[in-house]
């Protein structure tokens, strides 16, 4: 079975060695490079996107103890960056043949507070742990732990030739990857607690704590197990240098006892209690096969009853406080000045052979006989004293042991459940029941059953009856919280008018729901009162975010009604100009004119249909009264005039639109204002504009000027001067008498050709062409026209037609 590994790795060599991985993969399944390129280009891209849980359960390199069927649980725990769904995960032999790998499986489908607890079950063997969690179909967080077994667990007890002992015996290390030690060291006693993650491969110097002096006999053993079982193992050293049984006995009942060669007395219920937490805390989790006791050469002058009720009581003491009847493995030992008490080992085959699940262990004395010091064990001159007794070890966890000893699993973690209270403070608790429970946390640690926090990562160390101890997940206060608090914002304007209502509104994130500082859950909320309002994040489990930014409406007063001018006092103005109304705005309310303008002074340049008014608002809903109307005027300016040439020296403005007067321009230049006529005494371009006035609203005075004339040429005919009479021939019954110079009081007759007088007229002042008409008199033919002024008479034949 191939598995495709991408859970992040510790470091950029792990990252570099997974893709080589990869393509090593594509190689053995003849998949086409091209198939390659893209799994491991979207790798890459896949690592960007997801973060890094954090695993607090199992340790690396920790050993979860195998039943008798080759099958075992691994408990999981720990904390993930971003909220999901569910987390899966699956375990990887970390070689070939060490162990059955899984299909990813769904360890926990209820996440509270951003921490997971599952487990996962497969066959013994040495493995790599990939965890993912997922939101929807997203993968949004991924954790590993390289290396973690299913296998055997050991704890080791007794005195020196257990603990190890001395210098320059050249322990061996183990050789198989697989051999695991605790490499945690004191050489005191121990506290309740211990460390629970500090396993490492057995090199040769390595502590085997919590007592155990380098690898011993241990890691050889290790090796001997491994390669004969394919499991991993793990081995916890408990043994005391130089302990009687008596010290055992009397420290497991809570009697003082003194240490038979210093004549130092024990402390810490040493050396029992070292092996009671041990198998209470560290086999609690993990699991135990069996004790492994080396002892009885510190005991030569104990009677054979004694040592035989002793050891007997001793193991009994064991299963009392771990509630299991835990296997033993004895070992037949008492050489001490190389010298064998054979009641000694009298008594330890008695309790082999009366004690249920006590089991056979190596004969020890004939070991590398005699010994360098009288007693222990080394790898240093002619005999491997050392690899010689982890044979015997070896020998002895045979088949038969391990088909008939009964080995104890670990217990699964406890989840810590929570939910907050009505102060927000989140109430964390253990849904079992147990003997006790203590909370160790940043604050340090309680025995309440549950506790009221609001920061820090607390996990519950639970005890059952019997005293062992059950572990539970870590939980991040933080993140029983929502991370993030809402962002409130007014749904228009903080701000609305006395007597109407401000409405606020929140973002909303999935998954939360909304609660207000009001006790409104509502998106949005309205109110009337100016006061501060704020809203939280609420998740399943009642907890608050931080508060969300803080809001107060305010409220303001309608302003009073405007009041209107005209700029500069101009309320009319001609086409082309413009006319300017002012609002008196001194609190710089909004302004919203009928004509759509806002600002304070809006100009007209055409006449409103409906005047003028406008509303100011202290706010968008708070208007005031509408302001009085007022009427500003752009006059359409007059028509613009047509320029003929009226005559041989006049020029004249036609305009139906009755102007007041004519203003005249040669060759662009003003030249004077006059009626309609202008008599003519310069050759040259000539252009005119009307001129008329109107009413304006106000009962004044408006001027305006139409456009200008199209530009007419003049020029005078030489040939013609003083009194003209023109048209001749007439052709519409009109023609027109006009000077070039001022004529006074002209009198006119018109005669037919045969001497009739048809027409007597009169001119006061001739100069600028004067019509006269003879409609009613017209008939065809030849006219003679007499025109007489001072002492002067001039005639004109006249043809009409």
């Amino acid at each position: 079975m191939i598995y495709t590994r991408y859970a992040i790795p510790q470091n950029s060599q792990t990252i570099l060695r997974n893709r080589y991985l990869y393509f090593e993969m594509c190689k053995f399944k003849n998949t086409k490079i091209i198939s390659c390129l893209i799994l491991f280009l979207g790798l890459s891209s896949f690592l960007k996107l997801t973060a890094q849980l954090s695993v607090v359960y199992p340790a690396e390199r920790s050993v979860f103890q195998r039943d008798n069927s080759n099958r075992g649980i691994i408990s999981i725990s720990g904390n993930l960056v971003n909220n999901a769904d569910k987390v899966e995960a699956r375990l990887i032999p970390v070689v070939f043949g060490q162990g059955t790998g899984t299909d990813w499986i769904t360890i926990d489908s209820q996440i509270e507070g951003f921490s997971f607890t599952g487990k996962i079950e497969s066959t013994g063997g040495w493995y790599t742990l990939e965890i993912r969690s997922f939101k929807g179909i997203q993968v949004v967080d991924i954790g590993t732990v390289q290396k973690v077994g299913i296998g055997e667990v050991f704890v080791i007890a007794g005195q020196s030739n257990a603990q190890g002992f001395g210098n320059n015996i050249n322990a061996v290390g183990a050789s198989d990857d697989r051999v695991n030690g605790y490499n945690y060291y004191n050489n005191q006693f121990l506290n309740e607690s211990v460390p629970m993650d500090k396993f490492t491969k057995i090199q040769a110097n390595d502590f085997i704590g919590p007592r155990g002096l380098t690898a011993w006999c241990w890691g050889e053993l290790g090796d001997k197990l491994v390669k004969r079982l394919n499991v991993p193992v793990m081995f916890y050293n408990a043994a005391t240098e130089g302990s009687s049984l008596e010290n055992w006995v009397s420290s497991a009942a809570g009697r003082p006892t003194v240490h038979p060669y210093t004549g130092q007395q024990f402390q810490g219920g040493t050396p029992y209690s070292n092996l009671r937490i041990v198998l209470q805390n560290l086999s609690s989790l993990y699991g135990v096969r069996a004790v492994l006791w080396h002892q009885g050469e510190a005991d030569s002058f104990t009677s054979e009853s004694s040592y035989f009720d002793g050891l007997k009581t001793l193991i009994a003491e064991t299963r009392k406080n771990t509630g299991k009847n835990i296997n033993w493995v004895v070992a037949k030992a008492s050489l001490n000045a190389n010298q064998v008490f054979a009641h000694i080992i009298k008594a330890q085959n008695a309790v082999i052979n009366t004690t249920q699940l006590v089991f056979d262990g190596p004969a020890t004395d004939g070991i590398q006989f005699p010994r360098p010091d009288g007693v222990h064990f080394s790898n240093s001159g002619s005999v491997n004293g050392l690899s010689i007794l982890a044979d015997s070890w070896d020998q002895s966890l045979n088949t038969f042991f391990f088909t008939n000893s009964t080995p104890f699993k670990g217990t699964e973690l406890n989840e810590i459940k929570f939910k907050c209270d009505v102060n927000n403070l989140a109430v964390l608790r253990l849904d079992k029941s147990f003997a006790s429970i203590r909370w160790d946390g940043n604050n340090g640690s309680t025995s309440a059953s549950t506790i009221q926090v609001n920061q820090g990562d607390y996990s519950a160390v639970a005890r059952d009856a019997a005293g062992n101890y059950i572990f539970s997940n870590v939980m991040k206060v933080r993140d029983a919280y929502p991370r993030f608090a809402p962002t409130i914002t007014p749904a228009i304007s903080i701000t609305a008018c006395i007597g109407k209502t401000v409405e606020l509104k929140a973002n909303t994130v999935a998954d939360l729901s909304l609660v207000w500082n009001t006790g409104e859950t509502s998106t949005s909320i309205n109110s009337g009162e100016s006061k501060a309002f704020y809203a939280n994040f609420k998740n399943t489990f009642d907890c608050l975010s931080p508060n969300s930014n803080q809001l107060t409406p305010q409220f303001v007063n309608p302003p009073s009604k405007p009041n209107l001018e005209f700029v500069n006092n101009k309320n009319a103005d001609c086409e082309g100009g413009k006319v300017e109304v002012r609002v008196n705005n001194p609190f710089n309310f909004g302004v919203q004119w009928n004509t759509g303008e806002t600002t304070n002074t809006v100009a007209y340049t055409s006449t409103p249909p409906a005047g003028s008014f406008v509303t100011l608002y202290s706010n968008f809903d708070c208007p005031s009264p509408v302001s009085n109307t007022v009427k500003p005027l752009i006059q359409i300016l007059p028509a613009t005039p047509t320029l003929v040439q009226s005559g041989p020296y006049s020029m004249e403005a036609i305009s139906n639109d009755d102007p007041n007067q004519f203003e005249w321009y040669l060759e662009n230049k003003f030249l004077k204002v006059e009626q309609k006529d202008l008599m003519v005494t310069q050759n040259g371009y000539y252009k005119v504009n009307s001129v008329k006035n109107f009413t304006t609203p106000t009962g004044g005075t408006l001027t305006c000027k139409s456009k200008f004339s199209s530009i007419v040429s003049y020029t005078k005919n030489s040939a013609i001067s003083g009194l003209s009479v023109y048209p001749n021939p007439v052709v519409d019954g009109t023609f027109k008498l006009t000077s070039d110079t001022e004529i006074k009081n002209v009198n006119i007759q018109l005669y037919t050709s045969d001497g009739q007088l048809v027409l007597t007229s009169s001119v006061g002042t001739l100069l600028a062409p004067v019509p006269i008409h003879l409609n009613e008199h017209r008939t065809g033919g030849k006219f003679i026209l007499s025109v007489g002024y001072g002492n002067t008479k001039k005639t004109y034949n006249l043809i009409f037609e």
